[in-house]
């Protein structure tokens, strides 16, 4: 039985297959989990991913650097507050 979730992937580094800091790890987090059946929503400022049908990108720059005007979402939820629930 496959898992339907819907997951919001939120990155503040590049995402991309390429090496650099962090990037492939996360790429290899988002291919894992789009493999498996989940539903992925990617929030990244750089982004260079090959096309998944799992995976859509809401807010990347899909290989070129985001202009500001672009960058606006990405901005709005990195300065969100965090909501904790309490336990």
């Amino acid at each position: 039985m496959p898992f339907d979730m819907n997951i919001l992937f939120i990155s503040y580094a590049e995402v991309s297959l390429r090496k650099g800091e962090g990037g492939v790890r996360a790429a290899g987090m988002l291919r894992a989990l789009a493999d498996a059946g989940h539903r992925v929503d990617l929030l990244a400022p750089f982004t260079d991913l090959p096309d998944h049908p799992h995976i859509r990108v809401l807010v990347g720059s899909g290989g070129k650097p985001l202009r500001r005007a672009q960058d606006r979402p990405f901005r709005q939820a990195q300065d969100r507050p965090v909501r904790r629930a309490r336990l």
